[in-house]
């Protein structure tokens, strides 16, 4: 591992792009974003993430993601839970979608002095995308744990991250956005 990307001693490498810290004090500053960033210019898939709970077992699951501008998330839904984001810096427009993959509602976010809004919930199953408009976007994300893949349902009609048409896709998405009524 490169000496500019030594983990803090309290924290653990789950994968490439998954870290976890183990103290029962957690603290984020921005040397640990600075960090945060790096990883994910390192990992394959361009995003890194901090989880700040012990294990996918926890009920309460609370994470530090950063995402870089490229990266693409494939429209998705969470069954019986709930999921929250908050951005703390960057751009990110979430995109939902009906069943049949009609954009039903954009929130443009970015962090409290953006003027977008800064915290966006769902309380439901509701299909969902982010688009990353800045070149890095940091963003805390809390969810019911435990973590069953089972739960997250991936959207039929959205390519996987792993087929050519992915930038067209994102490409779409984005001219979706521009077109969106502001609120």
């Amino acid at each position: 591992m490169r000496a500019d990307l030594a983990l803090p001693p309290d924290w653990t490498r789950e994968s490439d792009e998954v870290f976890y810290a183990a103290n029962d004090r957690i603290r984020v500053g921005a040397a640990e974003l600075d960090l945060l960033k790096r990883l994910a210019l390192a990992a394959p898939r361009r995003r890194s993430r901090l989880c700040t709970h012990r294990s996918t077992s926890d009920r309460l699951h609370e994470m530090l993601i950063v995402n870089t501008q490229d990266v693409y998330v494939r429209a998705h839904r969470h069954h019986d839970k709930a999921e929250s984001f908050m951005v703390l810096e960057g751009l990110v427009d979430v995109v939902f979608f009906d069943e049949g993959g009609t954009a039903a509602d954009v929130v443009r976010m970015g962090p409290l002095a953006s003027g977008r809004a800064s915290y966006c919930r769902m309380n439901s199953a509701q299909y969902h995308t982010l688009v990353f408009r800045t070149p890095f976007v940091v963003l805390h994300e809390t969810t019911g744990g435990p973590w069953v893949r089972e739960q997250t349902e991936a959207a039929p009609w959205a390519p996987c991250d792993r087929v050519s048409d992915v930038r067209e896709y994102q490409r779409s998405l984005v001219d979706l956005i521009d077109r969106w009524p502001a609120r």
